[in-house]
């Protein structure tokens, strides 16, 4: 593990269109950290039909958002790295303080 792994952790906020994922391809590509999207991992838990996927399909088919604590057990289970990236996740206070107090 480089020193650059070890130390950096990031979470990049912004609202739809902002560059969040062109920011995440470069900090990959520059750090070589982990990247995790979670649309990407919503869309493989419900396509797996894992429990929490399958839970969080009953929000989607009803046309409604899935709720933070449904999306909290999807990501933080991909999460078995110290060194990771999240893109379209940390989308209000309480994710923020959640992550904030787990990993920092």
């Amino acid at each position: 593990m480089t020193v650059a792994k070890s130390l950096v952790r990031a979470v990049i906020m912004g609202p739809p269109g902002s560059g969040k994922g062109t920011i995440a391809k470069r900090i990959v590509k520059d750090f070589g950290l982990t990247h995790l999207a979670s649309g990407d991992i919503l869309r493989k838990q419900v396509s797996d039909a894992t429990p929490v996927g399958l839970q969080a399909q009953k929000y989607i088919a009803g046309g409604l958002l899935v709720p933070d604590d449904v999306m909290m057990k999807l990501v933080l289970g991909e999460l078995n790295s110290k060194c990771f990236q999240i893109k379209r996740f940390i989308i209000t206070l309480c994710n923020v303080l959640f992550v904030w107090n787990l990993y920092l």
